[in-house]
């Protein structure tokens, strides 16, 4: 299992949820970010807007890259800097973490 973030520009989120939904996605949720880059880094990264839409999706393994094309299809992420995708392996201990919460959050905590 993978955690990948996805950062894109604000409002499209969404419809990048709906992409990586298509796939093998155990949870997915989207924050409203707002950066605090000075305006030279903003300027380095090509980013001309602080307000992003920040996605965090567990993944399976195989999907990753399916994922990753599709959405450099979508917003030409590789080319023209739209966005960003970091993925991030989850060990054992992690995924049991992971299950742990998942089955606390069914049961209501308890």
């Amino acid at each position: 299992m993978k955690l990948m973030i996805t950062i894109i520009e604000r409002g499209k989120g969404e419809h990048v949820m709906e992409v990586i939904g298509t796939y093998k996605v155990d949870y997915s949720v989207n924050f409203l970010g707002s950066g605090t880059a000075l305006p030279s880094m903003m300027e380095y990264f090509s980013l001309s807007n602080r307000h992003k839409d920040i996605i965090f999706s567990l993944v399976a393994d195989s999907d990753v890259r399916p994922i990753m094309e599709h959405l450099d299809k979508e917003y030409l992420i590789s080319t023209n800097k739209t966005g960003s995708i970091v993925v991030i392996d989850l060990n054992a201990m992690n995924r049991l973490a992971y299950e742990h919460l998942l089955e606390k959050g069914i049961n209501n905590g308890k």
